[in-house]
């Protein structure tokens, strides 16, 4: 499957995952279409939450997939095509807080996320990518000034977006290739490699609004699963609040 085929842009929507859903819903979109925004005004990463999107700041797109790639590794599959897009385009090397953030130096600068729309046949994949590629430091809310930022911040100069983007589709097509052939077990070295967490490292887990657990990192299974000391199975979903590094205790 070549991504990008076709590729479709605009200047603002409300979101690239609304705009393709909306474009699949008409059955203007298959497999391989490409979705991009300069901005987005309705954003949102997982769990609904608000992605600020500004105007010619970040990288906003969405990806059609066929129904076959549903899978809930998917979106580490995903994470780990941009942060080696990002290496190879403007030398930023990137960490994958799991299951999908894309970290530099603990700092946030990307997220993914995967929906499925439809049923039987006519069901495909929506899998959205934000990238904060130009922002600067006054761009971000003050709540946030300490937890996010961008790739030119991380590179210390300007990073060109239509270059981020081809490198990103270049790697996202090769690694949902792997992930189709192989599933995660052929991606789940190089994941690891550039895992924000190490065994031992002190998690705070949201499993959900009402189940928060403190647990012991051990490795991200070949599912894509955290293996957790204190947990009775591996965990498939959730969010990690917080990380305490094995080193600092």
């Amino acid at each position: 499957m070549k991504l990008g085929e076709p590729l479709r842009r605009r200047s603002l929507v409300d979101s690239t995952m609304g705009w393709a859903r909306a474009e699949v819903e008409r059955g203007a979109a298959g497999p391989g279409a490409v979705y991009v925004a300069d901005a987005q005004f309705a954003g949102r990463g997982r769990h609904g939450r608000t992605w600020s999107s500004p105007v010619g700041k970040g990288l906003y797109l969405t990806v059609v997939l066929p129904e076959t790639m549903a899978a809930p590794a998917l979106t580490l599959a995903a994470a780990l095509a941009a942060a080696e897009a990002a290496e190879s385009h403007c030398g930023v090397v990137a960490t994958i807080k799991w299951p999908n953030d894309l970290l530099h130096s603990g700092r946030k600068w990307g997220g993914v996320l995967a929906e499925v729309m439809g049923v039987g046949e006519a069901a495909v994949v929506l899998l959205g990518l934000g990238l904060n590629v130009s922002q600067v430091k006054l761009d971000f809310d003050p709540s946030l000034m300490n937890a996010a930022t961008s790739l030119a911040l991380a590179a210390g100069a300007p990073v060109e977006r239509e270059g981020l983007l081809t490198a990103l589709l270049e790697r996202l097509e090769q690694r949902l290739i792997d992930f189709e052939r192989g599933g995660f077990p052929s991606l789940a070295g190089e994941y690891r490699q550039r895992s924000a967490f190490r065994s031992g490292d002190r998690l705070t887990v949201e499993i959900s609004t009402d189940d928060v657990r403190e647990a012991i990192f051990r490795e991200v299974d070949g599912a894509g699963r955290l293996l957790l000391d204190g947990f009775p199975g591996p965990l498939a979903s959730g969010s990690i609040l917080r990380v305490r590094s094995q080193e600092a205790t």
